[in-house]
C-alpha cells in the first residue's frame, strides 16, 4: 500500500502552569523539553508557558500520529480571537496523553484494503475518461 514518507520522531503533551486544565499536544524531531522551551518564546504559545512535560511518545510517524491526536481531541480545542493555536486544548493532561496513546496505536483512520480500493476505483474512472474522450 501506498503511504508518504514517514518521519520518526516524538509526540509530547505539555501543561500550561499559569493555565490549569489547558495543554499543547505536538510533535518534534528533538526533546520534549527542548520544544516546551521554544514555544515560550513562540507568538500565541507564549502566553500558555511556561510549560510542564507530561509525557512524550517515540513513534515511527510523528505527522500521522500527531494529526489523528489532534482529530481526537479537536472538540476541546481552545479558541483565541488573536492567536491560531490549533495544538492547545482544555482537557485534562490524563485525556490528552490517552488521545495520542491512542492515535499512536492507530494512526491512520482508514483500513489500507479501503485505501487501495478508493485508488483503484479512482483509475478506473481516470481510464474510462480517457477512453471515452478518444
Amino acid at each position: 500500500m501506498w503511504r508518504r514518507n514517514t518521519v520518526p520522531g516524538l509526540i509530547y503533551v505539555l501543561a500550561s502552569t499559569p493555565q490549569p486544565g489547558v495543554v499543547k499536544v505536538g510533535k518534534t524531531t528533538r526533546s520534549a523539553r527542548t520544544r516546551a522551551e521554544e514555544l515560550a518564546l513562540a507568538p500565541g504559545y507564549r502566553e500558555f508557558a511556561p510549560y510542564r512535560v507530561v509525557g512524550s511518545w517515540r513513534v515511527p510517524d510523528c505527522d500521522a500520529v500527531e494529526t489523528a491526536a489532534l482529530r481526537r481531541l479537536k472538540r476541546h480545542r481552545v479558541r483565541l480571537r488573536w492567536a491560531s493555536c490549533q495544538e492547545l486544548f482544555r482537557v485534562s493532561e490524563a485525556v490528552a496523553c490517552q488521545a495520542v496513546q491512542a492515535a499512536a496505536r492507530n494512526p491512520y483512520p482508514y483500513p489500507s484494503w479501503l485505501l487501495w480500493l478508493v485508488g483503484a476505483a479512482a483509475a478506473a474512472v481516470l481510464l474510462l475518461v480517457l477512453l471515452l474522450n478518444l
